[in-house]
């Protein structure tokens, strides 16, 4: 533990660092973390600062940690939006937006662009942007923002071919410095391959030269994403992906018909967080394609009630099960599944977090 002047508050931060190490693996020691953000809250205190939020904490250990390490790469993730995100003191060399999607909006009109011009807060004027869609509206407000480049997917980059296979997908990706063909990526999902394009075409910006044939190669056949389609059991197989959002669950619903489809029965356990549209996320899923949607409600103060959700999947055309202990509700639905069915594990990174842990101690 860390020393702080205030005791109730440093014990705070650490029970929420503790879970959220506890989620998924991470290649901080306790002992590291528990330094740089003790180290975070004593500047709070020293300089008068008053409470933090937990991401502004968080984010400040990290990037302490960071510094420590003298990591030669870093890559940040924004938590909100972008322009006042506690992440928008680091100056990148390369910015990503990926996409714009209704998160963290009230969908009142012009949603859409005042989205655009937030994520775009984050352009370095004079750097390059790789931006994920080619949407003119994102596209204006990245410009507005005065980068060097903007490199704009489907207009300077792009997937040729994506298709399925054993393990994964086999893609051909172009970019504005390479051409490369026949790229297994070992991930799910056919957005997965719009990921690869991205992913490779940033280092290149980055590095502002192309990379080899055998670095792009070992990278996407070694490459690894807890939590996200990733198969943890068979018989049946038991499926995690932390889709929370409307474009997650679209995504998710696309690879379970074309990856893990057939003649199979489904079965979903999900827990939502506030600040979503379930109804809309349970739509997005396909609810009506599983023979049960098992709803449990997700361990965090901001845990939507499973009653609650159980009638948002009813609403969107499915049968629910109210659960509300995540590891009994995924006993529920391997109880209903017969060894060739599929139970979809989704929701919310901290329902998919606790049935990680709980697979591997079976």
């Amino acid at each position: 533990m860390y020393a702080s002047g205030d005791p109730d508050r440093a014990d705070e931060i650490w029970s929420i660092a503790e879970r959220e190490m506890d989620s998924f693996a991470s290649s901080i020691s306790e002992d590291d973390l528990a330094g740089v953000m003790g180290d975070v809250v004593r500047v709070e205190e020293i300089q008068g600062l008053g409470p933090r939020t937990w991401f502004d904490t968080v984010t400040s250990a990290a990037l302490l940690h960071f510094d420590n390490e003298a990591v030669d790469v870093a890559i940040v993730e924004v938590g909100m939006l972008g322009r006042f995100d506690s992440t928008n003191v680091v100056h990148g060399d390369v910015v990503v937006i990926t996409n714009v999607g209704l998160d963290h909006s009230d969908g009142a009109d012009g949603w859409r662009a005042d989205i655009a011009r937030e994520k775009a807060g984050i352009v370095e004027p004079g750097r390059p942007v790789v931006v994920g869609e080619c949407d003119d509206g994102l596209l204006d407000a990245i410009g507005a923002e005065s980068p060097s480049t903007v490199v704009a997917q489907g207009r300077d980059y792009e997937v040729g071919c994506n298709q399925l296979a054993v393990g994964g997908r086999l893609v051909d990706l172009r970019t504005p410095r390479a051409e490369h063909d026949d790229v297994f990526v070992r991930l799910h999902g056919e957005h997965q391959g719009r990921n690869a394009a991205t992913a490779i075409t940033t280092v290149e910006e980055f590095l502002d030269a192309p990379l080899s044939e055998e670095i792009v190669t070992e990278a996407f056949d070694t490459v690894s994403v807890p939590g996200r389609l990733e198969t943890v059991h068979r018989g049946p197989v038991v499926l995690v992906d932390a889709a929370h959002n409307v474009p997650g669950a679209q995504a998710l619903a696309r690879a379970v018909d074309e990856d893990f489809g057939g003649g199979s029965r489904r079965f979903l356990v999900i827990g939502m967080q506030d600040g979503r549209d379930p109804e809309a996320v349970l739509d997005a899923l396909d609810a009506r394609s599983y023979e049960v949607i098992v709803t449990c409600t997700a361990p965090t103060a901001r845990g939507i009630d499973a009653d609650e959700l159980a009638l948002a999947a009813r609403a969107a055309g499915g049968r629910a099960d109210p659960v509300v202990d995540v590891a009994a509700a995924l006993d529920h639905a391997l109880s209903l599944a017969a060894p060739d069915d599929l139970v979809v594990v989704a929701g919310s990174t901290t329902v998919v977090a606790t049935a990680l842990q709980i697979v591997e101690e079976w």
